[in-house]
């Protein structure tokens, strides 16, 4: 999509999940074939994908915790990721200590 110039909004969810799926299905034969490759001792009967509909209820379950007013959602701080446009996990960053110049901007706003 990004060598298309699209970004997720621009296309919708369904379109999106098609093209999810779409990758999933072309990745799918090469990670089987390296697992295999390695030995892995698998139930490949079992084999799943958690966007596939038999897991899709899960979302569905969210949701409705959510409407019961069991799960909220809240401001929190996260690790953005402004080039894919998401929030990544903390596992996924890699801190790096840099000396910056602190930078003070007086926006009229203190009393």
């Amino acid at each position: 999509m990004e060598k298309e110039g699209l970004k997720k909004k621009d296309i919708g969810r369904e379109k999106f999940l098609e093209r999810v799926n779409e990758f999933v299905e072309d990745s799918r034969k090469t990670i089987v074939s390296q697992l295999r490759k390695i030995g892995a001792s698998l139930d490949w009967s079992r084999e799943a994908f958690t966007l596939d509909q038999e897991r899709m209820w899960r979302q569905d379950s969210f949701q409705k915790m959510y409407d019961d007013g069991l799960i909220y959602r809240g401001s929190r701080i996260v690790n953005w990721d402004p080039k894919g446009q998401t929030v990544i996990s903390d596992d996924e960053i890699i801190y790096e200590e840099t000396k910056l110049n602190f930078i003070h901007l007086n926006m009229g706003l203190s009393k």
